[in-house]
């Protein structure tokens, strides 16, 4: 979140991948799942991880693509009065951006352990990115007028 960020107030226009999805997950997200986890599960947390096979995904409900997170962080970020430079995001598709390391295509993960064993629904990832561009924007706005 913090490079595109970065990227939109130094940059007019942005080029993002629009064929890899996932779920943007913010630590806040996992941070209360495993509270939540620790809390309810008591004595029987052994027998419940035991029940989930080991193995518990946590990650933010829904998908989106890398260009939707970053067309969500420009508009939740300009909505909350902080000024970016960027005028566009283009999309594009992975194989139009060189890098060195290759990305999957899809990297979200199964969520039904964590709602079945443990009863836990974490939030839609474009709901908990309401939260994290309002920490952000505060912190900005603030110190553009501190």
């Amino acid at each position: 979140m913090r490079t595109i960020l970065r990227l939109a107030r130094e940059q007019t226009e942005l080029r993002i991948v629009t064929d890899q999805f996932g779920a943007p997950t913010s630590a806040r997200v996992i941070a209360k799942a495993i509270v939540a986890i620790i809390r309810d599960g008591g004595p029987s947390l052994v027998r419940c991880f035991s029940a989930a096979g080991g193995l518990v995904n946590i990650w933010a409900r829904g998908e989106t693509t890398w260009y939707g997170f970053a067309a969500a962080i420009v508009q939740g970020m300009k909505s909350r009065g902080v000024a970016l430079k960027v005028q566009s995001i283009e999309p594009i598709l992975t194989n139009d951006l060189p890098t060195k390391a290759k990305r999957p295509l899809n990297s979200r993960f199964d969520l039904r352990r964590l709602k079945t064993v443990f009863g836990i629904n974490t939030p839609i990832w474009d709901e908990a990115l309401g939260a994290e561009l309002d920490a952000l924007a505060l912190g900005l706005l603030n110190a553009v007028a501190g």
